[in-house]
């Protein structure tokens, strides 16, 4: 494969693309991509924006996808052993590559090569239980609003081609929507009458077929973790390239822990059965099946041990918890509720069992085997997550906890999205409570762990399994000096090619960059905020507005809109607040449109965020994105950090607010035609030594200091 004939000025893509510029950078990554693959090995490679990155690593992919077609192992799913797996952290980036890039290349390239995109499987109808809930309505729901919705996705259900919530132009809501979608748990298979109709089955086969499967990081672990058990969701595969990397350890540490709350426990009790609605699994049983009387009453038990269990620990959390509700003993409470859970699901055991017995008596149309064997995993897998959560173990179950061997095959979480795996323990684990206000003046309450390094985890079940591993992202570097040496650490890579490549664009004449001297310490929360406004007015009129301005915390962000919304009012600058009235993808359609508006933005718009032209030339950061000390993992770190000898400012704080910085910087030039300045608001960056680490991070510009 000759990069010149792909990338030259007188290539393959010039002479589909007009426009297309040969870009060094774009040629390096190429070839260390297509080496990487061809010798096995694994490879890192930070690609500065506007590389042309997706290119750089998509053709070697097509490659030596295609390159397999002839050798491909055929099995009754059609196997391809050597298919190549594409990563991403965001959606954007996801259908930009199926979209638009793969379909460009395949016309670019001439290679009838196949793609899919993959998506979990609540995201897909389910034909069975759609039918169901249209046939037993009463039973299900309480509204006219959701029999109208399910009414609606019945009529759409006869048309969709997809039958994914991306194919519907509204937005069902979470109650109707977990009652039609496709769950692991609720799956008959092959046994199913719609098998043949499925649409999560069809779009499986494309995946199984695919030479080119495209995920986000959540499933490429998922798939990862459960063949562990032997039950993968992707085809085999050897290669995998994982673009936006830098995010790849904070969903690792999601996926590779516990999220319990009580507003999921009070969901599966009262998906069995709410005796006040009397809609739920067991209204659907007659009331002579004998041992539907003994189910209620382990329901009921199980819900008065659930809140038991849930004020103990808001007790607990409000009377001996540190602030951060991280819990440090083992047992901190009394597991009250799995015993109930494991009662229970033993009840619903003997359930089926009788209404199996007496399946052709009236009455017992309605008893759906397949609805009943979900519930006795999910029983069973709460059970065990809480008494591994409680227990903070790795070790066996209580001897007086009854745990059927279902309990090893739940899946958690209800709900649209990708699903998650809950792994029963946490090793090397943090535990903490987070408590939040509800819209019903109820507590959440939620139970979460997550492991506090996911290095030895990540090299089990990726870089140890596959033979190719490729890493990408604009920000994967922390300094000239350590390289990607930080990273590589953290997530476990041993060996492993490095290819650093710079931006082809020009930020000397494309960039100001204005740092701020004279301004009170940011954690100096009354004087930093008055003063930071004036800052910020005097920079957005600069640019007049057409500003996102970052924060690293809701607070600020929050007092600061109020602060500066009636000014921003006056000069005509519409504002936008994240989390306040639009969704985030609505808030950025939005700012695009309305050029001189301004974002008020916190994690989410700091990366993963494209708004290029004359709608995004000011980037304002009010202060170095450093982690929190005090949130339970961060701490955690630390503490580890510290047996272990190593300086955690140095060896975690710094680098992981380097990256962070170098992205926020980032959003701002995306094309060549860019332009823009970008302010620091955090005097640390000139007054502190390790401020040069930041400067040095960020590609050179003109930078004023005031």
């Amino acid at each position: 494969m000759n990069a010149e004939e792909i990338f030259g000025p007188k290539g393959l893509i010039s002479r589909r693309m007009p426009n297309y510029e040969t870009r060094r950078e774009q040629i390096e990554m190429f070839k260390a991509v297509v080496k990487a693959i061809n010798e096995s090995q694994h490879l890192m490679v930070e690609a500065g924006t506007g590389v042309g990155k997706t290119f750089a690593y998509l053709i070697p992919a097509i490659a030596y996808a295609f390159s397999a077609k002839e050798t491909r192992e055929d099995t009754a799913e059609g196997i391809n052993n050597q298919s190549v797996v594409i990563s991403t952290h965001t959606i954007n980036l996801q259908e930009q590559i199926f979209h638009k890039d793969l379909p460009l290349l395949q016309e670019i390239l001439g290679v009838p090569f196949t793609s899919a995109l993959v998506k979990g499987r609540n995201n897909y109808i389910c034909l069975r239980r759609l039918n169901r809930a249209a046939n037993f309505q009463s039973e299900l729901f309480e509204t006219s609003l959701e029999l109208e919705e399910l009414s609606r996705l019945k009529t759409w259900s006869a048309t969709t081609k997809e039958g994914s919530l991306s194919d519907i132009s509204w937005a069902p809501s979470d109650k109707v929507w977990s009652e039609v979608s496709c769950e692991r748990d609720n799956c008959s298979g092959k046994k199913c009458s719609y098998y043949r109709q499925c649409f999560y089955r069809l779009a499986r086969n494309a995946v199984w077929n695919a030479d080119i499967i495209v995920v986000n990081h959540a499933l490429l672990l998922m798939d990862a973790l459960m063949r562990e058990e032997e039950n993968n969701i992707l085809p085999n595969y050897d290669v995998a390239i994982i673009d936006e990397a830098h995010r790849l350890e904070s969903v690792a540490q999601s996926h590779l822990g516990i999220d319990i709350s009580n507003y999921r426990v009070n969901y599966l009790l009262n998906s069995i059965y709410n005796p006040r609605t009397n809609k739920g699994l067991l209204s659907f049983i007659p009331p002579r099946i004998t041992p539907l009387r003994r189910c209620k009453e382990s329901l009921q038990s199980a819900r008065n041990a659930a809140e038991t269990f849930f004020n103990s620990i808001i007790e607990w959390h409000e009377n001996e918890a540190p602030e951060n509700g991280r819990i440090r003993k083992k047992d901190f409470i009394p597991n009250t509720l799995s015993a109930e859970l494991s009662r229970l699901h033993f009840d619903l055991k003997e359930l089926k069992d009788a209404l199996l017995k007496k399946k052709n008596l009236k009455g017992t149309r309605k008893f759906d085997e397949t609805e009943l064997n979900a519930f006795l995993i999910r029983t069973a897998s709460l059970a065990l997550e809480l008494e591994n959560f409680v227990k903070q173990s790795d070790e066996s179950p209580s001897p007086d906890l009854s745990l059927p061997p279902e309990a090893r095959l739940a899946r958690g979480g209800e709900g649209r999205g990708t699903e998650r795996v809950n792994t029963t323990n946490t090793p090397n684990g943090v535990y903490w409570v987070e408590k939040r206000k509800s819209r019903f003046n109820r507590p959440n309450i939620i139970l979460k762990s997550a492991p506090v390094s996911v290095a030895e985890s990540l090299k089990k079940i990726l870089f140890g399994r596959l033979k190719s591993v490729v890493l990408t992202s604009a920000t994967l570097a922390t300094s000239q000096k350590d390289g990607l040496g930080y990273l590589k650490k953290i997530l476990g890579i041993e060996k492993t090619g490095e290819v650093i490549l710079g931006s082809p664009f020009d930020y000397q004449k494309q960039v100001k960059m204005f740092l701020t001297r004279d301004m009170p310490d940011p954690n100096d929360k009354a004087s930093f905020l008055p003063m930071a406004g004036e800052r910020i007015m005097k920079y957005l009129n600069l640019s007049k507005g057409s500003a996102f301005i970052l924060f690293t915390s809701y607070e600020l962000m929050n007092r600061m809109y109020e602060h500066l919304y009636p000014e921003l009012e006056k000069a005509g600058m519409a504002a936008y607040l994240q989390g306040k009235d639009l969704p985030r993808h609505k808030m950025l359609e939005e700012f695009k449109n309305r050029v001189g508006s301004v974002i008020f933005g916190a994690d989410s718009f700091w990366q993963g965020v494209d708004v290029p032209g004359a709608a995004l030339e000011n980037i304002i950061i009010t202060k170095l994105p450093f982690p929190v000390p005090s949130e339970p993992v961060v701490e955690a770190k630390i503490e580890k950090m510290e047996r272990e000898g190593i300086d955690s400012f140095m060896g975690y704080f710094l680098p992981e607010a380097i990256i962070k910085l170098r992205q926020g910087f980032g959003r701002l030039i995306r094309t060549k035609t860019d332009k823009g300045m970008v302010v620091i608001l955090d005097n640390r960056v000139v007054t502190k030594q390790y401020g040069r680490f930041f400067i040095n991070a960020l590609p050179k510009c003109e930078t004023i200091v005031e």
